[in-house]
């Protein structure tokens, strides 16, 4: 390498660093408008006010901000569960709005009382901040496939940092942001060959949310298939990365029976969702409500794109890749909850399908190609909830 590609390389490398340093500041500088003395971070959680008076004690009578006049988001819930992160209080389960199906997402509730040593203001404050540390930490891990140092790689690092469905996470303390950096570490782990601890990560991200159990499409691949030992090696991944879930759901099975098993009309006939968000579409279109039913075609437009993408493109022995078609089948299964809302949960729910396709988008060698894709696949970019 030459005195000047040295050069060059170099002075790429600082721009990537001045980048990301500049996006983490970005980032940090709207988490804090939701800071106040008082309260701290809590106004990132989104207590509702409809919901005050089924608050758990240890909560309620705490310094905490309150959503006047709503029903609140998500969040609440899971840092109720906190306070009490072995569900044995009477009180916990009446403060949710879905006691089992919340109960199966434990997981950032334990890490919240962990890091909060078990005292309720600051379990709450841990809660809200989470997402933002688990969003810095993605910040890294996705520049394993993402090389800032072009204007490529640039543009896709910075399309999915700055995603609606990880900013709509941090904005309400949600499950997301932080399951999809387990999925990440666990497809690294995957690629440099540590497929054992892959999986228990998997299992971990697991106990954030049920669905996340669709990254042990990354731990099998087809390409093994070729011996009894390759499978049942794959199928010894798959039951680890399913024993710590099986172990929650065998306790809160003594607790709700047969209910943790309801998906809360979260899973629906296929498309039944979607076609449902596009009827709402048109009928905004017919009332002059321009601006959501745009908001819709630009979400419809970009799971078309992303999934159209990796369908188009197979790449069986890529982890992302297996990831992504694995979420595409989930896609269309969403019912109509999760397509409420601007922007709407399924954008959240499918993040792991939006990194698959900008990962997937570095092998698009033609730049007009490249470029239009990056575009149409990643317009949730409009709907932006933390710099409103």
């Amino acid at each position: 390498m030459s005195v000047d590609d040295r050069a060059g390389a170099r002075a790429a490398r600082w721009r990537a660093l001045i980048v990301h340093v500049a996006a983490i500041g970005v980032l940090l500088s709207a988490v804090a408008r939701y800071y106040d003395s008082s309260n701290g971070f809590t106004a990132l959680i989104g207590f509702g006010g409809k919901q005050a008076a089924s608050v758990v004690p240890a909560i309620r009578d705490l310094p905490h901000s309150v959503m006047r006049g709503t029903s609140g988001y998500d969040g609440q819930y899971y840092a109720q569960m906190a306070v009490d992160p072995l569900l044995k209080h009477p009180l916990t389960d009446s403060a949710m709005d879905e006691a089992p199906l919340r109960a199966r997402r434990i997981l950032l509730s334990w890490t919240a009382y962990v890091l909060g040593f078990g005292r309720p203001g600051w379990i709450l404050q841990v809660f809200a901040l989470q997402n933002v540390f688990a969003w810095i930490a993605l910040t890294f891990v996705l520049r394993r496939w993402f090389a800032m140092t072009t204007p490529r790689g640039l543009a896709l690092w910075l399309a999915t940092v700055f995603s609606a469905g990880l900013l709509w996470s941090i904005r309400f303390a949600l499950l997301d942001g932080p399951s999809l950096l387990l999925i990440s570490l666990a497809v690294a782990s995957i690629e440099s060959g540590r497929r054992w601890l892959a999986a228990c990560i998997c299992g971990i991200a697991g106990l954030a949310r049920e669905t996340n159990v669709l990254s042990l499409s990354a731990l099998t691949d087809p390409a093994e298939w070729t011996s009894a030992r390759l499978i049942a090696r794959q199928v010894g991944l798959v039951l680890l990365a399913l024993v710590p879930l099986a172990i929650w759901f065998d306790y809160i099975h003594a607790i709700y029976r047969s209910e943790i098993f309801t998906s809360g009309e979260t899973l629906a006939r296929p498309l039944a969702g979607a076609l449902w968000r596009t009827h709402v579409a048109l009928e905004q279109l017919g009332d002059g409500a321009y601006k959501p039913a745009a908001m819709t075609c630009a979400m419809v437009a970009a799971f078309g794109t992303q999934v159209g993408f990796l369908v188009a493109r197979p790449r069986w022995k890529e982890p992302w890749w297996r990831i992504g078609i694995a979420y595409a089948a989930l896609l269309p299964l969403l019912g109509q909850p999760l397509w409420t809302g601007t922007p709407p949960t399924v954008i959240r729910v499918e993040l792991p399908l939006l990194v698959a396709f900008n990962v997937g988008l570095r092998g698009v060698s033609r730049a007009d190609a490249f470029w239009l894709l990056l575009a149409c696949g990643n317009l949730s970019l409009l709907v932006q909830p933390l710099f409103r």
